[in-house]
């Protein structure tokens, strides 16, 4: 009976390393991983933040280069010696204004909603990764109390087994 009792216990002091050990090994893994996830949300945020940038230099490109299709349009209408002052050259002028204030306008907001999209994946990003690896302490906690349920279930185990029943009692 003392062999058996003896084996039992330490079964259950292995078996409770093991729980113990499995559950560190298990919230490490987390850890690394939400290391990982928050290193990767990095590395993509400064991506999109490099998209932003070349977005901002694109719409001021094609706004300069808007610009200097009208300056050449009015430059050409000037040098075919349409007056300032006749009506069609007037006409001709504020049409292409009015098509470069349009053009500029339409610039800016794509330019704006392309920042505001790579704005909310930055911020989607940042708070997709911001808990990552938070379950881990949970998990450390729980292989201690499973690897202590263990121990404890051994050693009440081993308490019965030390008490004689009322028949061994009986039989002595």
């Amino acid at each position: 009976m003392c062999e058996a009792t003896t084996l039992m216990l330490i079964s259950a002091g292995v078996s409770a390393y093991g729980q113990y050990q499995q559950s560190q090994a298990q919230a490490n893994a987390m850890e690394a991983q939400a290391a990982v996830d928050r290193r990767n949300a990095e590395i993509r945020n400064q991506q999109l933040e490099e998209e932003a940038a070349l977005e901002r230099i694109r719409a001021h490109d094609e706004e300069m280069e808007r610009r200097k299709r009208l300056n050449e349009s009015l430059s050409t209408m000037r040098a075919m010696n349409r007056g300032r002052d006749s009506a069609s050259y007037l006409a001709m002028a504020n049409a292409d204004k009015e098509a470069y204030k349009f053009d500029v306008s339409q610039i800016r907001l794509g330019a704006g909603i392309g920042q505001s999209r790579i704005a909310s994946q930055i911020a989607i990003n940042k708070t997709s990764v911001s808990n990552a690896g938070y379950g881990a302490s949970a998990v450390r906690k729980a292989g201690m109390f499973s690897a202590g349920s263990t121990l404890l279930g051994a050693g009440a185990t081993y308490q019965e087994a030390k008490i004689p029943s009322s028949n061994e009692k009986a039989i002595l």
